[in-house]
């Protein structure tokens, strides 16, 4: 059972947060990195988005305490409804940097082209272009003031939808104090794990592209 929905965008600093709620006692934390290399969870979400019945979010994060990144934040409602005492985390992050940041690592990952990838990695790619580029852009990643629209559209919705005391809008750069206290939970004595800057990405990125993924 979800405890706690991450309804940020990517390259807001889930990963960050994904790593953090770990080492609190929060996790499993699931993240779209996780995708990569588990066909499992792949299918898991293929079979949850494709399916006319209503969605089993039990089964889609069965072994996770947490979620966030992509696919999770554009079912945050959802979400919300099958785990209603959830606490909410929207990671927010200064607009132009954001868009810089998505525009220089995950749009341009998700555009290769299905057919310039390994066939094993094609169906993760699939997924992730459509909730990503088609169902949260509506394919317009290119139009600058849309895709910031969508951004605000997105944060206004989830500070409609959430009860103020489950719902903690938190920027990466805060660090531990804020999310602790959110959390109910003592806060660390080691350094927040700020990671994933976009060079690591864009290695990471090489790397993928390398690989086929």
């Amino acid at each position: 059972m979800l405890k706690i929905i991450g309804a940020g965008f990517g390259r807001t600093g889930t990963l960050s947060l994904k790593l953090a709620l770990d080492h609190l006692g929060l996790g499993p934390t699931f993240h779209a990195i996780e995708l990569l290399h588990n066909p499992e969870l792949v299918n898991r979400w293929q079979w949850a988005l494709e399916t006319d019945a209503p969605t089993d979010w039990q089964a889609v994060f069965k072994g996770y305490q947490s979620a966030l990144d992509w696919p999770t934040c554009n079912y945050a409602g959802q979400l919300l409804e099958a785990f209603p005492d959830a606490k909410v985390i929207f990671t927010d992050r200064d607009r132009d940097g954001w868009f810089e940041s998505i525009s220089q690592t995950i749009f341009p990952l998700l555009s290769t082209p299905l057919d310039q990838r390994a066939p094993e990695h094609r169906p993760r790619a699939r997924l992730m272009q459509k909730i990503v580029i088609d169902d949260a852009f509506d394919g317009r990643i290119d139009d600058r003031a849309y895709v910031l629209k969508v951004y605000e559209k997105h944060r206004k919705n989830i500070k409609k939808i959430t009860p103020p005391e489950q719902l903690l809008i938190w920027q990466v750069s805060e660090g531990w104090a804020p999310l602790c206290r959110f959390l109910g939970v003592p806060t660390p004595a080691i350094e927040f794990p700020n990671k994933n800057s976009r060079a690591s990405y864009l290695q990471n990125f090489n790397t993928a592209k390398n690989d086929g993924a």
